[in-house]
């Protein structure tokens, strides 16, 4: 049999990492806890590298200092509450009493504190305590600020944007303490339901979640620590690095002038690797706190209405416009806003939390962001005529006349539908 051998000639292209742009990409996207911990391991490894930290101090004192705020992997309940607020409320006086009803929510999302005691430490009337109360229940998840299982599941079914079946939130809030024991068909002939249509009330019912916070379950609460702070000074805002907390390398002089006197090439060989090293980490770092100052400099200067108070909805803002600004890579911004937050005028908030996604619609100057349409949906309906509530149609108009947004009358329903609100007649019936 006759072998052939031949050499041919290829192009690819294939991307290989050196190990210090591996440790560069790695500290980039840890946050102020984990990168003292990666630290630390390489000091382990490393005699020349001697770290420096006061994080243990400062999480020993949190609950003094303040420094410190407890954060979820999974999003807080609290802080998406707090954040629909801040997103859709003006500064009024109703909003802060709509502030002080969250501080009195439970972990579940209910609000157990009788309505005498909650008006009587707000300082508030029957009348402002409603409004705070019904403003609050608006909110997602549907349910919020419920002050009874009843009143939870009711919430839920008036906020169902779906079709839910027929006489179920009447079920839910004249026959309650017969669904509690199981007495449906008495229920049903009361009614004059049905077989099929009271199975359908029932799994209905029996589908809807006994507790709000069902999908903001922590499975940890780790502490955060923000790692940038903005300030107002008059109209201006000034951002700074904080440095208290931040963990920083040493060159070990002493250790490595002991032991570079030795002859043994192996030794030297490791000390060279291990100064090596150092540099590699250090100028990482460095690189670090140079890139999160400068997106984080582009997010407050897009932000600045929102930051100070002019608005209440963000900027549409993405990862890609931040990349094309800076001149990095899309992966090297996440990388570098993963788990990392900003102390703000307004709160402390993770650096994502300042990315809008634009929405799909289409504005003479900018594309508007989903956060702005919601706003002025919002703003739209709370002024609306109660005996004439908007309907889809007619707001997709008043956004386009009165805010130059062009958006279908379907999307407008999503939109109103993601904001819980519901459709121009139940609105009128609910009146």
């Amino acid at each position: 049999m006759e072998q052939n051998i031949a050499l041919y000639q290829k192009q690819a292209q294939q991307l290989n990492l050196s190990q210090g742009l591996r440790q560069s990409l790695t500290i980039l996207q840890l946050d102020v806890i984990d990168l003292t911990k990666y630290l630390e391991e390489r000091s382990m490894e490393n005699p020349l590298l001697e770290i420096k930290s006061n994080l243990d101090s400062l999480m020993s004192g949190s609950a003094e200092s303040g420094a410190f705020q407890i954060a979820d992997k999974h999003e807080s309940l609290f802080h998406y509450v707090l954040e629909q607020i801040q997103l859709t409320m003006r500064p009024t006086e109703l909003r802060k009493i709509v502030l002080g009803l969250v501080g009195y929510l439970d972990p579940s999302g209910y609000l157990l504190t009788s309505d005498q005691e909650l008006k009587a430490a707000l300082k508030i009337d029957d009348t402002h305590f409603r409004d705070a109360l019904e403003l609050l229940q608006q909110l997602d998840p549907p349910g919020i600020g419920a002050r009874s299982l009843q009143e939870c599941l009711v919430l839920q079914a008036e906020r169902d944007a779906g079709k839910i079946p027929e006489m179920a939130v009447i079920f839910l809030e004249e026959h309650f303490e017969a669904i509690l024991a199981n007495k449906w068909q008495n229920i049903a002939t009361v009614l004059q339901i049905s077989s099929s249509n009271l199975a359908k009330i029932k799994r209905y019912i029996q589908n809807l979640s006994p507790t709000p916070s069902i999908n903001f379950v922590p499975d940890k609460t780790p502490y955060i620590y923000p790692e940038l702070s903005v300030e107002k000074n008059g109209t201006h805002l000034s951002l700074s690095l904080l440095n208290n907390g931040q963990p920083s390398i040493d060159f070990a002089q002493d250790i490595y002038q002991r032991l570079v006197q030795t002859n043994d090439r192996r030794t030297r060989a490791f000390l060279s690797e291990k100064k090596q090293e150092y540099t590699s980490i250090q100028q990482a770092i460095v690189n670090r706190k140079r890139t999160l100052f400068r997106i984080s400099e582009i997010i407050v200067a897009h932000q600045y209405a929102y930051l100070t108070k002019k608005q209440t909805y963000l900027e549409s803002l993405l990862l890609r416009d931040i990349a094309q600004r800076l001149q990095l890579n899309e992966s090297t911004v996440s990388r570098a806003i993963k788990d990392k937050y900003i102390q703000t005028p307004l709160g402390i908030f993770s650096l994502k939390h300042f990315l809008s996604k634009r929405s799909n619609l289409h504005q003479a100057e900018h594309g508007a962001s989903s956060d702005q349409v919601l706003k002025l949906l919002k703003d739209l309906i709370s002024h609306e005529n109660p005996s004439h509530p908007l309907s889809d149609e007619k707001i997709a108009d008043l956004l386009q006349n009165e805010s130059n947004i062009q958006i279908a009358r379907r999307t407008v329903a999503k939109y109103r539908q993601k904001a819980g609100i519901a459709s121009a007649r139940q609105r009128k019936t609910q009146k």
